[in-house]
């Protein structure tokens, strides 16, 4: 009666052992799946923020460029004190400069109505109130500033999850036009990329695994 009671004890013992180490894999492989997860969203959002970079130093390199005058784009307030800010052609069209800011500004519009990726010039001196930090953008770009590394980690944002990812923007000849009165100098780190990937179909990957 003892031995079949000790083979019963033994059995559970194996079973309760083989039961735990099922379940230490199966949460380590899902923590697995999820460190691959965040990696791919952070590849997705460090490749938009070095996109947005490619922009603004294309821009740069040409000193801005020239577009029509229009609803979507008027006359940068910030460029006023440029006496070749508004130009017109041989032919009368309107032009005004548009500056690596502001284009940048108005690419990041695209992606966002196109896949969901949403972007934003920030910073902790923004020269518009449309570009102040939110408080995840402020801490971020504290840890930018401190380091001049990106920062990024999952948070909220507009009730949904994201990567939120901030990449430094670092001032150079062309930044101190509009920047110059704010104390920054050439390398000086002025602000940052905001860069926000929807985290929800990731998570619809991990669910599926």
């Amino acid at each position: 009666m003892q031995s079949r009671h000790r083979v019963a004890a033994l059995f559970l013992v194996v079973a309760f052992s083989w039961s735990l180490i099922l379940i230490a894999l199966a949460v380590r492989e899902w923590h697995h799946q999820s460190e691959n997860s965040q990696a791919l969203a952070h590849q997705e959002a460090k490749a938009a923020y070095h996109k947005d970079i490619a922009y603004r130093q294309w821009a740069t390199h040409h000193g801005g460029v020239y577009v029509p005058i229009s609803e979507s784009t008027p006359p940068n307030p910030n460029l006023a004190h440029l006496s070749h800010r508004d130009v017109n052609t041989t032919d009368g069209q309107q032009l005004t400069l548009v500056n690596p800011a502001y284009m940048t500004r108005q690419v990041h519009e695209l992606p966002e109505t196109q896949y969901g990726i949403k972007g934003k010039l920030t910073s902790l001196q923004p020269l518009r109130a449309e570009n102040a930090p939110d408080h995840w953008e402020a801490r971020a770009l504290e840890a930018v500033q401190a380091t001049a590394r990106s920062f990024w980690e999952l948070a909220t944002y507009d009730g949904a999850p994201h990567l939120r990812f901030m990449g430094p923007m670092q001032a150079n000849q062309n930044c101190l036009i509009c920047h110059h009165a704010q104390g920054y100098a050439v390398g000086d780190i002025i602000g940052g990329v905001s860069i926000m990937v929807p985290w929800t179909p990731y998570q619809a990957l991990l669910d599926r695994s």
